[in-house]
């Protein structure tokens, strides 16, 4: 399961609202005058209506909007209205924009029982080409521990990743999910993960990563790490 492929009729209501709320019920007058600037809502669904116009995959993408420019307060408010918008921050943290990153900082907010849910999406993320958002998948993986332990056979082979902080992210993630002495204290993910800088570069070459290489190579390779219905088994 990928954030591409969604329950049809939820992001079907949402795309619809997207038209509704940033649009609006024209008037034969404002037909032919400027579109009222989007503003904030009061709802989730008005946030994620602003939100999803930074989607380059729905109708109304456009980077040069007042709501494309609204999508770091839209994600702010969006996780303060409970568990209604945690689909869909996990689904931002695809987004081609360079503050995507804020989408996966909000979701450390929630509790883990509920970042839970986007296990599918984080997974999906894992094979992304672009190395930030493998990287910020295995942060919002790495505070789940053993709750995120089927994807482990997906987080172990990108200890060999191009990127080094994403080896670095990795080795850390796996430490956090298995219980196992990867990673040297000094090498470990900041406080606060999504800082610039805050994971160190596994720089030369297996400097972090070697001792989870090892493990992996010896053991964590050889278990049937396995999803049920998307999610982890207990």
């Amino acid at each position: 399961m990928t954030w591409s492929s969604r329950n049809t009729a939820t992001r079907a209501t949402h795309l619809m609202l997207a038209w509704i709320f940033l649009l609006g019920a024209c008037t034969p007058a404002s037909i032919t005058t400027t579109p009222a600037t989007p503003t904030l809502g009061s709802s989730a669904e008005e946030l994620i209506a602003i939100i999803e116009v930074s989607d380059p995959s729905v109708p109304q993408y456009d980077p040069k909007s007042a709501a494309y420019a609204e999508f770091p307060q839209a994600v702010k408010q969006l996780s303060s209205m409970g568990n209604d918008g945690i689909s869909e921050l996990g689904y931002a943290m695809s987004f081609p924009r360079p503050d995507a990153y804020l989408a996966g900082q909000a979701l450390l907010s929630y509790p883990t029982d509920a970042i839970e849910t986007t296990l599918p999406g984080l997974i999906s993320d894992l094979h992304d080409p672009r190395p930030g958002l493998r990287r910020n998948a295995l942060i919002v993986l790495s505070v789940l521990d053993g709750k995120s332990s089927c994807a482990v056979g997906d987080i172990g082979p990108l200890l060999w990743d191009p990127d080094p902080s994403v080896r670095s992210a990795a080795a850390t993630t796996l430490e956090n999910i298995t219980g196992k002495d990867l990673v040297a204290d000094a090498d470990k993910i900041a406080a606060d993960p999504f800082r610039p800088n805050s994971i160190p570069a596994d720089t030369p070459e297996g400097k972090i990563v070697s001792r989870a290489r090892a493990w992996w190579t010896s053991e964590g390779s050889t278990v049937k790490w396995h999803p049920r219905y998307g999610l982890c088994d207990p």
